[in-house]
């Protein structure tokens, strides 16, 4: 279920049985109930008893929660809480011992000195205030660390050093990025806080092309097995090295070997940082030093054009669902970015995107009626997409350069769909 439907169902079983509601989120409004709107805690808690309300659940131990219902330093004799952490403490401890003693290094260093193993468990779970994804990537830190490591001291000292809240330990992480690698790790993000949905990992392969226009340029031939494994090789090193631990790739099962691997964010609040202020302004900053531009979005046209040059011509990548549907989906987008950001029309790429999927649409004709095909594919041209992405530049361009343009959208796309299935079926 959507979390805003969940939410909204949520909220009308409150109203039913007469409980005055408001969610709030780090003080901002998320949802009220018709009982009325309360912008502030004092006031919420001020009038918690005139609006029946039974619990209140916070992110954070804000202060007018604290003085209303106490906390573990609270006078008061019978505090009226329950903090998450708690309740998840055990889980975690389990955790992290797992994942210790699952290393030779660390029993080595627990059998010498247990005390201090012990402590250094306790402070991880401790610091991690029930935050499962701290303590994931801490883990995983400490556990690098057991390479070099000659003591728990050691160990001890590199979990004092690592922040205790996730936004600042981010950035901690972005910060122990090799100078060398900073420049593309920073378009690596970027690329990723750009798109609309999970891209493969062949979308980052021409990040090292020295040719900017890399999609009028690539060649409209598939790729060979050989080259897929190969640049899938290349491209898992490639990508662990400049992010961190804070992606990851995933194995896409029962697809194309080409669409076998996507790229995600580890969790959406890594995703929620990199599209930050902290965030784009280091990464901003690394391109900078570099001495280089980069447009994510620019960037994002040519990989998706590219990608459907390379890709094998299959009927089932033209549904509405299908791959090849879903990149122009995503060009659409990055598309209008572009032109929204930059007036940039881009009109040889667009030109260059109509010329491969017209030969698409003519190899497949037979197929066009086995499948739920896209928009794009049976129910208009080119040109009629591109106005219903507005795409407006670019269709503008096209009409003062081509009369028949304009002709061409004010043709019904009901009968531009019933063509194009005459066709198909006429080529079987």
């Amino acid at each position: 279920m959507d979390p805003l439907s969940g939410l909204a169902v949520a909220c009308a079983v409150v109203q039913f049985i007469d409980f005055g509601t408001k969610i709030v989120t780090k003080g901002r409004e998320l949802y009220k109930s018709p009982s009325g709107a309360l912008a502030r805690h004092d006031e919420l808690l001020r009038d918690a008893d005139r609006l029946h309300i039974k619990f209140c659940l916070a992110s954070r131990k804000w202060n007018a929660f604290i003085d209303e219902y106490g906390d573990e330093q609270s006078q008061k004799e019978a505090p009226r809480h329950l903090f998450l952490e708690e309740l998840t403490r055990e889980d975690i401890r389990k955790f992290v011992e797992q994942k210790f003693r699952a290393e030779r290094k660390f029993c080595q260093m627990e059998s010498k000195n247990p005390q201090l193993s012990k402590q250094l468990i306790n402070d991880v779970v401790t610091k991690a205030e029930g935050v499962f994804l701290w303590v994931y990537l801490v883990v995983q830190s400490l556990i690098r660390e057991f390479v070099n490591a000659d003591s728990v001291k050691t160990l001890q000292d590199r979990l004092n050093s690592i922040p205790g809240d996730l936004p600042n330990y981010f950035s901690a992480m972005l910060r122990n990025v090799e100078s060398i690698y900073r420049a593309g790790a920073a378009k690596i993000y970027q690329i990723m806080a750009s798109t609309t949905e999970q891209p493969y990992l062949v979308m980052f392969h021409f990040l090292w092309n020295s040719n900017p226009h890399f999609g009028l340029a690539t060649a409209t031939t598939p790729y060979l097995l050989q080259e897929i494994r190969e640049m899938t090789q290349e491209m898992r090193p490639q990508l662990n090295v400049r992010c961190t631990h804070l992606l990851c790739i995933i194995t896409v099962s029962g697809v194309h070997p080409l669409w076998q691997y996507k790229v995600v964010f580890l969790h959406r609040t890594v995703r929620e940082y990199i599209e930050g202020q902290t965030a784009r302004e280091i990464l901003g900053r690394w391109i900078s030093q570099a001495k280089g531009q980069f447009n994510p979005d620019i960037y994002i046209c040519h990989s998706l054009v590219a990608q459907i040059k390379r890709a094998q011509i299959k009927p089932q990548y033209l549904a509405e669902q299908g791959t090849v549907s879903q990149l122009i989906k995503q060009f659409a987008h990055s598309a209008r970015r572009v032109q929204d950001t930059l007036g940039d029309p881009q009109v040889k790429l667009l030109n260059e995107l109509e010329t491969t999927l017209e030969s698409y649409r003519r190899s497949q004709a037979a197929h066009a009626t086995t499948y739920h095909t896209s928009f794009w594919y049976s129910k208009a041209t080119f040109m009629q997409w591109a106005d219903k992405k507005n795409l407006s530049l670019y269709v503008s361009a096209r009409a003062n350069t081509d009369p028949s343009v304009v002709e061409d959208l004010n043709q019904p796309r009901l009968a531009m769909r019933r063509n194009t299935l005459e066709f198909g079926q006429g080529s079987k």
